[in-house]
């Protein structure tokens, strides 16, 4: 009787791990993409009202969507990591990146929800080709490096910001932003002239001279909901407690 309880014990933990496997993969893969792009964090700067997903790839249609991880060690890991984004001069994306100034904040949250505070402590124009700043030393801090084009598309504006242990006050950090920019253009003219067009060999940035494409953009992102797991382990538990009650009755009815 004991051997039969336990191999039946055995057998549903198995079918639910199986199952608790299968599920949290197709969560993972609804929550982790954005509009067909896999994400890899979100980055939030408070100054000018962006907040948007970090897609892992960078490419011509992914940039025409939202930022992009583009080199370096990874999101909220120590060392430098560069994210790049277009300016289309209209409020999206990286278009009001040339507004921040030491002293600013952006917050970034990895997929696994750990979320890192920045502070910018430097802004520099470049030439398109510069990649210099990719492999700096951080002395062992996490920091971030934000890319865009300058307004005549002739050169690169940079954001370096290092970890910061401050506390980011969300409601103070807009008060100089003109509400304009907050709203999103819904389309670009057919012969606006794409602004990261990724001159340097070392950036691999696909390019189109024409945008001719709805750039609305949907700042919430799903990230892994904290508790999934456990709520899953709670009902996984209450269906092992239920089948061994059930196989009880059911050996004590054979009884009878």
């Amino acid at each position: 009787m004991k051997r039969k309880i336990a191999r039946i014990f055995m057998i549903c933990i198995v079918l639910i791990v199986v199952n608790i496997m299968f599920f949290n993969k197709k969560a993972y893969a609804l929550e982790n993409t954005y509009k067909g792009f896999e994400v890899v964090g979100q980055i939030e700067i408070p100054k000018i009202s962006l907040d948007l997903p970090i897609l892992e790839t960078v490419s011509q249609s992914s940039l025409t969507t939202s930022v992009a991880f583009l080199y370096g060690v990874g999101i909220n890991q120590v060392g430098n990591t560069v994210i790049v984004g277009h300016n289309y001069q209209n409020g999206t994306f990286f278009s009001d990146l040339d507004q921040l100034e030491s002293g600013d904040y952006i917050k970034i949250t990895d997929m696994e929800d750990n979320v890192i505070n920045y502070k910018v402590y430097e802004t520099k124009i470049t030439t398109p080709d510069d990649a210099s700043f990719y492999n700096r030393d951080t002395n062992g801090k996490r920091e971030i490096t934000l890319t865009t084009t300058t307004d005549d598309t002739l050169k690169r504006f940079v954001v370096f910001a290092s970890e910061t242990t401050d506390v980011i006050d969300d409601s103070n950090d807009n008060n100089n932003q003109d509400s304009s920019s907050n709203s999103t253009d819904n389309s670009v003219s057919e012969n606006q002239t794409d602004k990261d067009n990724g001159n340097s060999n070392n950036s691999n940035i696909s390019s189109t001279n024409i945008i001719n494409q709805d750039n609305t953009i949907t700042t919430k992102t799903a990230l892994p909901k904290a508790g999934r797991n456990l709520v899953l382990s709670i009902l996984a538990l209450i269906t092992i407690i239920g089948i061994i009650i059930s196989y009880y009755k059911f050996e004590k009815y054979k009884k009878v």
